[in-house]
């Protein structure tokens, strides 16, 4: 058993497409295993979603890939929720027009209505995140489905 260097691999598509995905699918067992390493050793929850050249989905999670993600996204809104001081997300006709009536950042009068302005702003912004999050979530777990 020699200890030589390691051979070098360039970093290119390879074009044999048989032999790319043999490759591609012993790296991505050698991720998942990675991932499932770090786990093991640090206790942190893992998801990774890989997804093939023909457009195949392939998960792994510690404990599981839904249930990572699924929490991150319930402690994200959750934060969301806390962070817009508590207002009901199916009131989102009633949080709108609770935003300051500005068409133009001109229109602000003093410097305390830029610094509200900006806050109501950056909550909305938020939500709006949130929902992208939960709908990129919905979409992920209707390719398994």
């Amino acid at each position: 058993m020699g200890l030589g260097k390691r051979k070098i691999i360039s970093m290119e598509k390879i074009e044999n497409e048989q032999y790319r995905l043999v490759r591609f699918s012993k790296r991505r067992n050698g991720l998942f295993k990675k991932a499932q390493k770090l786990s093991s050793l640090t206790g942190c929850r893992i998801a990774v979603l890989v997804i093939s050249e023909a457009g195949v989905p392939y998960t792994h999670g510690s404990p599981s890939f839904d249930d990572v993600v699924r929490d991150s996204l319930i402690s994200t809104n959750s934060d969301s929720e806390q962070s817009s001081s508590g207002s009901d997300n199916n009131n989102d006709d009633a949080d709108h027009s609770s935003l300051m009536n500005v068409d133009n950042i001109d229109d602000c009068k003093s410097i305390e209505e830029m610094i509200e302005l900006k806050s109501q702003l950056e909550e909305r912004l938020e939500m709006v995140n949130c929902r992208v999050r939960a709908t990129e979530f919905e979409f992920v777990r209707g390719l398994f489905a």
